[in-house]
C-alpha cells in the first residue's frame, strides 16, 4: 500500500498476539486472539455452559487474551476489554449465543476458559464483539452483516475500543482455532520532521484535530461513510497539552509520536466531501511573520491509501509531516497551507518613495515617481480619482503608469500644484500622499 500525501510515509502493519512485533513493519492488525484447544482434564474443572446436543460432542475451550502492552499508542488504551458479545452460527442456525461483561470478563482476561460444547468436525460462524458496551440481541447472520455501530462523540473509549471477528472454523480433533478481532478503528501515528526548515523559523505544534470523522461503522462488513451526516461537526482533537509530544524532539529534529483513531473509511475516489483529512495548527514565528494567541498557521492533509480517500480499520498509518524552507509553501492561497491568520512584523512592513513626497518641477518636465515597499509582492495602487483630478479635470499633468502598477511617469502641463495618492494592500495597509508644484 502506498501513502503519499504532502511527504507523509505510511505503512501497514501486522497485530499479533505477541502486540505490536518488532520485526514486522509490513501489515499490523490490532487484536487479540481466542484459542480453541480440547482437554479432558480441564473439562472436569470448568462449569459447562452449554449441554451437549449430540453423542459426537466435545468440550471446547476458548481463550481470550488482550494484545501486549507494548503498544505506542498515547490515547486511549487499545487494550481493554470490558464485554464480549458471541455468537456461533452451524449454517443458518444460530447454535450458541452469549454476552459475557464483569467478573466473567476479569476471569477471562487473566486466561481462564471459556468452555462450550460443539460438534466435533463439524463447520461453525463466529461472530464475535467486543467492549460494545450492551447485549445485542440479534440472532441471524443477516442481522448481524447489517448492523451499524455509531460513537456518540468521536473520542467514545470509555468502556475500550469497539473489536470485532468473523471468522468460519472447522472444529477438529487435536486442533486449536484462532480467532483474530479486528478494532472498527484506524490509527494515525503522527510525527513532525524539522530538519527541512530554515534555521530562523519555529513552530511548535498547538492542536491536532480529525475533520470529517465518521460517526459510526458496520460490526462485520467494510464501512464508508456518504455525505456529511455521517461525519461528526468537530471530530478527534488533541489539544494543546496531548500535542505536546510533536514538540519534542527524539531523533534529530525528528518529533515523538501521538495518535489518533478514526473509525474506517473506505472510500473508493478522492472525494473531498467525505474523504478524511487532518488538520494540524502551529505557533509560527518567523524574521518577518508571527502568530498572535489562537491565531495558528494551519497544515491540512487528506489520508489516502491505494490513490483513494480510504482508512481500512484496525491499520496503523504512520505519518511523517515534513514543512520545508518557511514552512509557508509557494506563498499563494493555499487551503492545505493556511497562513490566513499570521500577522507580519511591523519591523517587516515598510514603503518609500523615490524621489520623495514633494516633488518640484518644471513646465514640459518628465519625471518618474517609483515606489518600493517590503513585502515586495504587497499591493500597490495609485489614486484614480486623486490622477483623475489632476489630469481630466484640471489638466495639470499628464501620466502613464508603469505595467508593474509601481511607478508613474508624469508630464507637466501646468503651473501649480498636483496631489496624487498611493495607497499599499496588505500587511502593510498604509499609504501616502505626493505633492507635484510646477515652477513654484
Amino acid at each position: 500500500m502506498k501513502f503519499d500525501t504532502h511527504r507523509l510515509c505510511v505503512c501497514r502493519f501486522v497485530f499479533r498476539s505477541g502486540g505490536f512485533h518488532p520485526a514486522v513493519s509490513v501489515l499490523l492488525w490490532m487484536a487479540f486472539v481466542l484459542y480453541a484447544g480440547l482437554s479432558l482434564e480441564s473439562c472436569q474443572k470448568e462449569e459447562t455452559l452449554f449441554a451437549p446436543r449430540h453423542s459426537f460432542n466435545q468440550h471446547v475451550f476458548i481463550y481470550f487474551s488482550p494484545c501486549s502492552e507494548e503498544s505506542k499508542a498515547y490515547l486511549p488504551d487499545e487494550n481493554k476489554m470490558t464485554d464480549l458479545n458471541l455468537w456461533i452460527f452451524n449454517g443458518e442456525i444460530l447454535e450458541k449465543s452469549l454476552y459475557l461483561k464483569g467478573a466473567a470478563m476479569d476471569s477471562l482476561s487473566q486466561g481462564k476458559a471459556l468452555k462450550v460444547c460443539l460438534g466435533m468436525g463439524q463447520e461453525y460462524d463466529f461472530f464475535v464483539c467486543a467492549n460494545l458496551g450492551y447485549e445485542l440481541d440479534l440472532r441471524s447472520k443477516k442481522e448481524l452483516l447489517d448492523y451499524r455501530y455509531y460513537m456518540a462523540y468521536p473520542d467514545e473509549f470509555g468502556s475500550g475500543m469497539v473489536m470485532t471477528c468473523r471468522e468460519t472454523i472447522s472444529i477438529e480433533k487435536d486442533g486449536q482455532v484462532h480467532l483474530t478481532l479486528k478494532r472498527l478503528m484506524s490509527k494515525i501515528c503522527l510525527k513532525i520532521d524539522r530538519s527541512q526548515l530554515d534555521k530562523n523559523i519555529e513552530i511548535h505544534c498547538r492542536r491536532v484535530k480529525v475533520c470529517h470523522c465518521p460517526q459510526w461503522c458496520n460490526l462485520f462488513t467494510d464501512s464508508k461513510i456518504q455525505n456529511s451526516s455521517d461525519y461528526f461537526i468537530k471530530g478527534f482533537e488533541l489539544d494543546r497539552e496531548q500535542c505536546a509530544p510533536l514538540n519534542r524532539l527524539s531523533d534529530g529534529q525528528l518529533s515523538e509520536e501521538v495518535s489518533l483513531y478514526i473509525l474506517e473509511n473506505r472510500q473508493e475516489d478522492k472525494n473531498e466531501k467525505t474523504g478524511v483529512y487532518i488538520e494540524a495548527s502551529f505557533d509560527y514565528e518567523s524574521d518577518s511573520l508571527y502568530s498572535l494567541d489562537d491565531a495558528y498557521l494551519h497544515y491540512r492533509f487528506y489520508l489516502e491509501e491505494d490513490n483513494a480517500y480510504r482508512l481500512t480499520r484496525s491499520r496503523l498509518y504512520p505519518v511523517c509531516l515534513t514543512p520545508f524552507r518557511d514552512g509557508l509553501g509557494s506563498g499563494e492561497k493555499d487551503w492545505r497551507i493556511d497562513r490566513s491568520e499570521l500577522k507580519y512584523k511591523e519591523s517587516y512592513c515598510w514603503y518609500e518613495v523615490l524621489p520623495g513626497n514633494y516633488i518640484e518641477c518644471r513646465l514640459g518636465e518628465t519625471f518618474t515617481i517609483a515606489t518600493a515597499c517590503s513585502p515586495a509582492w504587497a499591493p500597490c495602487q495609485f489614486g484614480k480619482e486623486s490622477l483623475y483630478s489632476s489630469s481630466e479635470e484640471r489638466g495639470m499633468i499628464q501620466y502613464k503608469i508603469a505595467p508593474d502598477g509601481r511607478s508613474i511617469q508624469i508630464t507637466a502641463l501646468k503651473k501649480g500644484s498636483s496631489l496624487i495618492d498611493i495607497e499599499w494592500g496588505p500587511p502593510i495597509n498604509d499609504g501616502c500622499f505626493v505633492i507635484i508644484v510646477c515652477e513654484p
